[in-house]
């Protein structure tokens, strides 16, 4: 009887059923690819995506190296009067007062202005909406150099000069006197400047505009390395998971897989950025210092060739 009732257990479609389910779980423990291919589409595309996001951290990284080139042009050139200039090519930092030969007026200002800007702005629905920004910039002179600053980059203190206001328009001109001490950086060529490397004009002081670099580019470099240290993290991160899925390592665990990828990820990318930094500043230090072990290493070797034959036991 307890047979019958065995061989009927055996046959039941609720046991075959637990068999179908044992069988399929185990050849999913066999075979990981036949589990991971349910979703090998997304964690290809997933795979895809941090390699995408690694490549772009390691630019940004690489970029942010190069945001303190013009602070380190600026720091470099040695300010020299216009009138003092001795070259007649190269790229030059000259400071003095301008001569225009055309002066810049404006409606509403008395004075001659060398450079100027109007800021138009209307009210809508309670709000000054900006509407656009005109500016200007004479050509003028310096000692015997003549400067052409239409693609000049402009870095000026700027005075208000007049303001105009109504119930719906208001105007603002601000700008920089003709009578002004000026700085000049850029390419000098057969006595003129009107492009360069580094191309800037400004009324501030040589202490003034190179704190003002240092202070942009201070900010640059860190935004930059934050940047890429959070695209290489996610990218590590979307690299390293999918490949812990198709080997089926710790299934069970979920989300606290993940966290501990990302921190580990994490920890990596500092080191990598730290590294690069490090190796992307002073790799002529680097390479100075394996310059010098080499030689070192050679020497030690051709003293151990030239050692004298001893034929006294």
């Amino acid at each position: 009887m307890e047979d019958k009732q065995e061989k009927s257990g055996a046959t039941s479609p609720d046991f075959i059923e637990r068999q179908e389910e044992k069988k399929i779980k185990k050849d999913f423990k066999c075979n990981p690819f036949e589990k991971y291919q349910h979703s090998f589409r997304s964690s290809f595309i997933t795979l895809f995506l941090g390699i995408l996001l690694g490549i772009f951290g390691f630019v940004l990284l690489g970029y942010s190296e190069g945001i303190d080139r013009e602070l380190n042009i600026i720091k470099r050139l040695p300010l020299i009067k216009a009138e003092d200039i001795k070259k007649t090519s190269g790229l030059v930092k000259i400071t003095g007062l301008p001569v225009t030969a055309c002066d810049i007026s404006v409606p509403l200002c008395e004075e001659s202005l060398l450079y100027y800007k109007t800021t138009k702005e209307e009210l809508h629905n309670n709000e000054w909406t900006h509407v656009r920004t005109d500016e200007a910039i004479a050509n003028f002179s310096m000692g015997n150099i003549s400067i052409v600053p239409d693609k000049a980059k402009y870095v000026f203190d700027l005075e208000e000069k007049s303001f105009i206001e109504d119930s719906e328009f208001r105007e603002k001109v601000e700008g920089v006197l003709n009578t002004e001490k000026l700085i000049v950086i850029g390419e000098l060529n057969n006595g003129t400047i009107q492009g360069g490397k580094v191309f800037l004009v400004t009324n501030k002081s040589n202490k003034e505009l190179i704190d003002l670099y240092k202070d942009e580019t201070r900010f640059e470099w860190w935004y930059y390395k934050i940047v890429s240290l959070i695209l290489l993290t996610l990218g590590l991160t979307a690299f390293i998971i999918p490949v812990l899925s198709f080997l089926d390592i710790f299934a069970n665990l979920g989300w606290l897989v993940s966290g501990v990828v990302l921190i580990l990820s994490l920890m990596v990318s500092l080191i990598v950025v730290f590294l690069t930094t490090i190796l992307l500043t002073f790799w002529w230090l680097i390479i100075l210092a394996v310059g010098i072990l080499l030689v070192m290493m050679i020497r030690i070797k051709r003293k151990k060739m030239r050692k004298p034959i001893s034929f006294i036991s």
